[in-house]
């Protein structure tokens, strides 16, 4: 997870919701991310979290966090979504990456 790296971060209505990483601090075997996202009544919220650089280096996160599908740099890279016609092709395969892609398919069915 690194800095400007787009993340699923998990807001204390335990909905995930789209993050930016904006630092990123280690120690020793600590990592502590700041992370930027806006929670369910749409305001700005920063979180620091903290993970074993393992965690980290492999982007496996934690339970609290963990790095979206990305094509490039920033948000406006990001792969989830709609135009994905096979789960299983997703990089990173988690519950928030499913769960938004499966909500952007069928908000367009009608």
């Amino acid at each position: 997870m690194e800095f400007n790296g787009c993340v699923w971060v998990k807001g204390g209505d335990d909905f995930w919701h789209p993050g930016l990483i904006l630092n990123r601090e280690e120690n020793e075997d600590i990592v502590t991310v700041l992370v930027k996202f806006e929670n369910g009544d749409g305001t700005e919220e920063r979180q620091s979290y903290e993970l074993t650089s393992a965690q980290a280096d492999d982007g496996v996160g934690s339970s609290d966090i963990t790095l979206r599908n990305v094509k490039g740099s920033g948000e406006e890279g990001v792969e989830e979504g709609v135009d994905i016609d096979d789960l299983i092709t997703l990089t990173h395969l988690h519950e928030p990456s499913i769960l938004y892609t499966l909500q952007e398919r069928y908000r367009y069915v009608g």
